[in-house]
């Protein structure tokens, strides 16, 4: 999926994470995906606010547990990724302390922990995460987000819905 940039009223380049319309009852809303038609008469997607996948969970550990996907290890996901293209390297829940989940993401630059705004697993009983209650990081090419798992869990074997919204 390519970049949706705008350039705002300073004449900044801006990369589209919502996009709103005004409907003719005069209601904003939020667009889910916008598609313009190119000079070929072709319609191509050129914004979707959110990115879907499907997780197979797998486990590994006995004590330790790590629960969910993990690239080559445990698991599977499709797509492997997000809607910029970047490969997703990691959905899972690790039970070592209180339990945490992770999202890692494979991604060229640090992108910031508002990278995408909320994460939700669905078969976990519909879980979300926000990223203003993650912990952050980036080094070496990988970003990660981590939240203290309270209750929520994921089970080996399981298929979840997992949708990021940006």
């Amino acid at each position: 999926m390519s970049r949706t940039l705008v350039v705002d009223s300073g004449n900044t380049t801006r990369l589209v994470k919502r996009l709103f319309v005004v409907d003719s009852g005069n209601v904003s809303r939020q667009v889910k995906r916008c598609f313009v038609v190119d000079a070929g008469n072709v319609s191509r997607l050129v914004y979707v606010n959110s990115a879907t996948f499907t997780m197979v969970a797998g486990q590994t550990g006995h004590i330790n547990l790590t629960i969910g996907y993990s690239s080559s290890l445990i698991g599977s996901l499709t797509p492997t990724t997000d809607a910029e293209g970047n490969v997703i390297q990691a959905f899972d829940y690790q039970t070592t302390g209180s339990g945490t989940f992770n999202v890692t993401i494979n991604i060229a630059s640090n992108p910031g922990s508002s990278y995408f705004s909320s994460i939700t697993f669905t078969g976990s009983g519909g879980t979300t995460f926000t990223t203003a209650a993650a912990t952050y990081g980036y080094g070496s090419g990988l970003a990660s987000w981590s939240w203290s798992a309270g209750s929520a869990y994921l089970v080996n074997g399981s298929t979840y819905t997992v949708t990021m919204t940006y």
